[in-house]
């Protein structure tokens, strides 16, 4: 992502301010400083912000990779292993099969 922001900003440099990609993060910019300014206790969630729009796609590859090297751990998934029946107890201490 920070490759894309350097793009970004060379295209400012050549194209103009309201080409569409630097239009497009402007907007994004100036939504998330909008919501900062309408809730103030949650403001210091923007720097946050702008460290998970850096990060966003190397977590694509963690996760890519993380799905792949954990294949033998099938403890999470849906398959479900045959239980064995408990035997039924009657009040009286008899034992039914």
């Amino acid at each position: 992502m920070v490759a894309v922001i350097t793009a970004i900003s060379i295209n400012i440099v050549e194209d103009g301010l309201f080409s569409p990609s630097p239009l497009f993060l402007l907007m994004v910019i100036a939504q998330l400083t909008v919501a900062a300014l309408l809730h103030p206790q949650e403001i210091n969630c923007l720097f946050y912000g702008i460290i998970y729009y850096i990060s966003v796609p190397s977590m694509y590859l963690v996760l890519i990779i993380f799905s792949v090297y954990n294949l033998n751990d099938i403890t999470w998934g849906t398959r479900e292993v045959q239980k064995k029946k408990p035997d039924a107890v009657i009040p009286f201490g008899f034992v039914l099969r």
